[in-house]
C-alpha cells in the first residue's frame, strides 16, 4: 500500500506556488489598510461579552496558528481547478473585510505591554507591534481559519471535524488577545460562510473528480507551525527587542 505517488508530490507542488501567490495578492490592501490608514476615525463595537475574558497573552500560541492554519488546503485539494477556485475564494474573503475596513474602520484598544524578557510576552508584543488595532471588522483571522475549516470538510471530513475545533479556537484567541471584538468573530465567520456557501461549494462541490491528498499529508500544517513558532524562538533567543513605547495601543 503506497502512502502518496508522483501525482501527490506534483500536486502539493502546485498547491504550493498557487498558495504563495494568492497570499501576496490576498496580504498587501491588508497591509497598506493597517499600516497607512491606522489613525482615521473608528468605531468601538465593545459588548459586555468582550469584557468577560481577561487578557491573557499565553493564547498568543494559538493566535498565532492562523499564519500558517490558511494553508491547511493545500495539503488536502489535489485537483488543479478545485484548489484555484480555493484560492479565489480566499481573495474574496480577503478583499471583502478589506472593503469593509476602508468603509467601516473599527479599533480595538489594545493593554500596554512593558514586558517582553519572556517568550510568549515578546511573541505578543511582535503581533502587536506588526498588526495595528484597527481592521477589527470583520476579523479576519476568523475568516481565513473557517475558510480553511470548510474546505478541509469539504474535502476531508475527519481532518475538517479537527479544523473546526482549531478554527472555534483561533476565535477564542483573538478574545483573550484582546484583538478583536465578538461582532468581528461574527462577522469574520458571516463572511467565510457566504464565500464557501455561494463562491466555493457551487464550483468545487464535485469531490468524485479527482480524490484529495492522502489524509496524513494535512500534519504537513502542524510541521510548519512548529517550524513557524520555533524560527520565532530562535529570533527571540538572539537578543532581539521590539520598541514597545512605539507599539500603537
Amino acid at each position: 500500500m503506497k502512502f502518496f505517488d508522483k501525482s501527490d508530490l506534483a500536486a502539493l507542488a502546485a498547491n504550493s506556488k498557487v498558495g504563495l501567490i494568492t497570499l501576496l495578492v490576498a496580504f498587501p490592501p491588508y497591509a497598506i489598510v493597517n499600516h497607512f490608514f491606522y489613525d482615521r476615525p473608528a468605531v468601538n463595537l465593545s459588548l459586555p461579552i468582550d469584557h468577560w475574558l481577561a487578557f491573557d497573552h499565553r493564547w498568543i500560541l494559538v493566535y498565532a496558528w492562523v499564519y500558517v492554519f490558511l494553508f491547511l488546503p493545500v495539503f488536502i485539494v489535489k485537483d488543479t481547478h478545485s484548489f484555484r477556485v480555493v484560492a479565489k475564494a480566499f481573495i474574496i474573503v480577503n478583499f471583502t473585510s478589506v472593503a469593509i475596513f476602508i468603509l467601516m474602520p473599527a479599533k480595538y484598544a489594545r493593554p500596554e505591554l512593558t514586558t517582553q524578557n519572556e517568550f510568549l510576552w515578546w511573541g505578543t508584543a511582535l503581533n502587536y507591534f506588526l498588526d495595528k488595532p484597527v481592521n477589527c471588522f470583520p476579523s479576519l483571522h476568523v475568516g481565513n481559519a473557517f475558510m480553511a475549516s470548510m474546505i478541509a470538510f469539504h474535502y476531508r471530513p475527519r481532518v475538517g471535524i479537527i479544523a473546526w475545533l482549531l478554527a472555534a479556537l483561533i476565535s477564542l484567541s483573538t478574545l483573550y488577545m484582546k484583538q478583536h471584538f465578538f461582532v468581528d468573530i461574527v462577522m469574520g465567520f458571516a463572511v467565510a460562510f457566504v464565500v464557501y456557501r455561494f463562491y466555493f461549494r457551487r464550483r468545487a462541490f464535485a469531490p468524485d473528480s479527482a480524490p484529495p491528498l492522502p489524509e496524513w499529508m494535512s500534519a504537513g500544517v502542524v510541521l510548519i507551525y512548529l517550524g513557524f513558532i520555533g524560527s520565532m524562538y530562535m529570533v527571540f533567543k538572539l537578543g532581539v527587542q521590539l520598541p514597545l513605547d512605539k507599539i500603537v495601543r
